[in-house]
């Protein structure tokens, strides 16, 4: 409503709202929602996308577990959960990312030198994209206000970097002992938006996103 959009817009409640325990896959699960709307009829042209800003990931205080406690416990929020519900942690589990990278190599036996080859090709691939412009069709730059060059004009995404397979394979695994997970094969902590402009073919005949 702040950027002026129409007030007869419908607004569809994220995967936070609805179901807290998925997070990570919310802006999937809404693209996924609003492809199945438009097929249903129920809408004809839909923004859906997520932001995510872990730079600004904040560091929280719990209650004291009793009265006129002196004790005080911090905890980071960056990849871990911020207040456990004991009773999901029984069902589910609270493995951070990384920790069901742990889990899933594990199960699957995926090597350590698996993961660092297909972490190296990723940011390969993803340094070729922004050299040759392919990405920068995909991004809108956004001007950021800094303390000490004034504005910056951030127009690419900022993971991509130049490594080798030998830098990954020194890695140390934080995660787990004896693990395979670094900071060079799993996700990235980054911040970033992303938007999808999903229609049907009623509302745009001629667009480049369309749905029977």
């Amino acid at each position: 409503m702040s950027r002026g959009w129409q007030r007869s817009w419908r607004v569809c409640l994220s995967p936070r709202q609805v179901q807290p325990s998925i997070v990570c896959v919310a802006p999937a699960w809404m693209q996924s929602a609003t492809v199945h709307a438009v097929r249903l009829g129920e809408a004809d042209l839909v923004i859906a996308g997520g932001v995510e800003s872990m730079s600004r990931a904040p560091f929280v205080l719990p209650k004291v577990s009793a009265p006129f406690s002196r004790s005080m416990e911090v905890h980071d929020t960056t990849i871990g959960w911020r207040f456990v519900n004991r009773a999901m942690e029984r069902q589910n589990g609270i493995d951070s990312m990384p920790e069901t990278a742990e889990n899933v190599a594990a199960k699957f036996g995926i090597s350590r030198a698996d993961q660092d080859a297909f972490a190296l090709r990723s940011q390969m691939r993803a340094l070729a994209a922004q050299n040759n412009g392919r990405l920068a069709r995909e991004i809108t730059p956004v001007p950021v206000a800094s303390n000490k060059s004034g504005t910056v004009l951030v127009e690419k995404d900022e993971h991509p970097r130049t490594t080798s397979f030998e830098k990954l394979a020194a890695l140390p695994t934080p995660f787990r002992a004896g693990g395979s997970v670094t900071a060079g094969n799993a996700s990235g902590v980054n911040d970033g938006a992303a938007a999808l402009l999903i229609c049907s073919r009623v509302r745009d005949p001629t667009g480049p996103v369309i749905l029977d």
